[in-house]
């Protein structure tokens, strides 16, 4: 059996809670503060039509486009790209965990062919309510 001081180790956790709360709201604030700023200057750099610059400092700023895709009616996406065979890759391959587990939880003899489950154990702390 452990001598550990489990009482020792939770009020030690609840002190770095409430330092990590306190620094939590700080960096909240600075974030804020930074993506001000970014909005600024992506709003002078769009007027200018400038895609980057570098500043005196030496710090580069770049404009980056990106597009995400999705569709509004997933069904018919779906019997489209099955009509196309090279059209598979424009889909994510990866699963949908809730549903997954549902459907393990529903149907315990049926298990998709070349499942994999991986398990991770963490430990939540909640300290007592003042």
């Amino acid at each position: 059996m452990s001598t550990l001081d489990v009482e020792a180790c939770s009020a030690a956790y609840k002190r770095m809670t409430t330092a990590k709360e306190a620094l939590k709201s700080q960096i909240e604030a600075i974030e804020a503060d930074m993506e001000a700023l970014k909005e600024i200057v992506m709003a002078h750099m769009q007027a200018n039509d400038l895609k980057s610059l570098k500043t005196q400092d030496g710090a580069s700023l770049t404009l980056r486009v990106s597009t995400r895709y999705s569709t509004a009616d997933f069904v018919h996406f779906c019997e489209w790209a099955r009509e196309r065979p090279d059209a598979m890759g424009l889909f994510e391959k990866r699963l949908h965990q809730g549903n997954v587990k549902q459907w393990l939880d529903d149907n315990p003899d049926d298990v998709p062919p070349g499942l994999q489950s991986h398990h991770t154990t963490s430990l939540t702390i909640k300290p007592a309510k003042e």
